[in-house]
């Protein structure tokens, strides 16, 4: 696989890791990741059956920063359209997210992107009470100050102190230094624009577009991250095509906390020249 820079009209340009050919595979990563947060190794294995398509999405591992109006959902979406037409144009293409990637599939999904199937790891397609956003909004909010106005490491480590991570504790030593050392890339001002333009709180929701939807999805959550079970469960009842694979003894990302099984997924799930259907 190699990396390259694509210019996005109007915004950051972003580096993009592109590698394969055969059914597309776009994968978009969680809150202050990057292409590198991915299991090493598995986006060149999965590349040998797949055209694999991975961004570092603005603010986040080598991409240019966010700035104000980078990350609203509108132009979060222009740019995964700008990846795929530049990368994927005549391929079949599956979406992979994990958490905010999800959040951020679902909303091209509910936007009419083109796509053939959703991968969806720890997904959350919104709030639907106004009071919830708002509560939300103000935690958002709350943590956009922290980035914008502290110091980077210091605020992801208070993140990643969050109860929802908690499972991650138990990764290898080398495995958590791996992805400390993949947070600390990501722009601190960036993660506020994020979180102040497409937070949770500020995310449109898409449960609509879920009940519309006749495109496979397949959603993977860790059986130890009770609320996102239970939100799997609801999606699964939202459509005639979706399948939920609960993984024991992980939490809020089993690519991190069980990665081999987590390819297994993307093996049986995401088609590819000879691989899963």
């Amino acid at each position: 696989m190699k990396d390259d820079l694509l210019e996005v009209d109007g915004g950051p340009s972003l580096r993009v890791r592109v590698g394969g050919e055969g059914p597309g595979l776009l994968l978009l990563h969680g809150f202050a990741s990057g292409i590198d947060g991915w299991p090493p190794g598995e986006l060149e294995r999965l590349s040998r059956t797949r055209r694999v398509v991975a961004p570092d999405l603005p603010g986040h591992g080598a991409s240019g920063p966010a700035g104000p109006g980078d990350a609203t959902p509108e132009r979060l979406v222009a740019v995964v359209d700008a990846v795929r037409r530049r990368y994927l144009e005549g391929h079949e293409v599956t979406i992979l997210g994990y958490s905010m990637g999800a959040r951020l599939a679902l909303t091209a999904l509910a936007r009419r992107l083109p796509i053939d199937r959703l991968l969806l790891e720890s997904p959350n397609p919104g709030l639907e009470a106004a009071e919830d956003r708002a509560t939300r909004t103000r935690w958002d909010d709350g943590w956009a100050d922290r980035f914008a106005s502290e110091p980077t490491e210091a605020v992801l480590d208070a993140w990643l102190d969050q109860p929802i991570f908690a499972t991650r504790r138990a990764l290898p030593p080398e495995a958590k230094a791996h992805q400390r050392r993949v947070r600390y890339g990501a722009d601190g001002p960036s993660l506020a624009t994020f979180l102040r333009e497409f937070g949770t709180g500020r995310m449109p929701p898409t449960w609509d577009a879920l009940s519309a939807t006749g495109i496979p999805l397949r959603i993977l959550v860790g059986a130890r991250d009770t609320r996102y079970v239970e939100l799997a469960a609801r999606i699964r009842a939202c459509g005639s095509d979706v399948e939920v694979t609960v993984v024991e003894g992980v939490g809020h990302a089993p690519h991190m906390e069980a990665a081999g099984r987590w390819g297994a997924w993307v093996d049986a799930t995401a088609p590819g020249l000879g691989a899963g259907s």
